[in-house]
């Protein structure tokens, strides 16, 4: 849920930015940004299959700002919006 840093992620890393990126896309496929909304994602789908949660509450336990923020990421990556992938299940 807390939001992270690329430029702190690198200095636990110890390494630079940059070379965290190129590292983190070699390594998954996604930079680092992107993996993170990839776990959020899938966390959201988890407990959109299994819990009654509502969607502005599955929002904030996987870290998005709000539930329009969600929508919007979870129909770009996904191509389904949260309500229908629920519906579906």
């Amino acid at each position: 849920m807390e939001k992270l840093a690329l430029r702190s992620l690198a200095r636990v890393a110890g390494t630079s930015p940059r070379t965290l990126t190129q590292m983190f896309v070699r390594e998954t496929g996604f930079p680092p940004n992107r993996y993170l909304i990839e776990l959020r994602l899938n966390h959201a789908m988890r407990l959109l299959r299994h819990t009654a949660e509502s969607i502005e509450r599955i929002a904030e336990e996987c870290g998005f700002g709000n539930r329009y923020y969600f929508t919007r990421m979870f129909t770009k990556y996904r191509q389904v919006s949260p309500v229908s992938f629920r519906k579906s299940r």
